[in-house]
């Protein structure tokens, strides 16, 4: 049991150095419009267009860009508050499910 533990914790640990290592390729606006989305995702703001260009805003304004990577891996629910972010912008579909 332990080896598989053990196995179990370096997988998880590959694929969040994957991962990060795929989120500091983007641009910095595009680091934001993710941080931002997470927000509208996290319940931050009502769900409009208009909503997510003030937390686009908030984001550039409370986020250094060097720490917008690690920001963003260590949310535990990052994929929840990307898809329910997604939905209140009506982006997400039944395609993406």
């Amino acid at each position: 049991m332990s080896n598989y533990l053990e196995d179990f914790k370096i997988a998880e640990r590959y694929s969040v150095n994957i991962l990060h290592k795929y989120i500091n390729k983007f641009s910095q606006e595009e680091k934001a419009q993710l941080i931002a989305l997470m927000w509208l995702g996290r319940g931050m703001s009502d769900g409009q267009l208009e909503d997510f260009q003030n937390l686009l805003k908030q984001v550039v304004e409370l986020i250094p860009e060097k720490y917008a990577t690690s920001y963003i891996i260590e949310r535990p629910l990052l994929a929840k508050y990307l898809r329910d972010g997604l939905q209140k912008l009506n982006i997400w579909t039944s395609a993406l499910s």
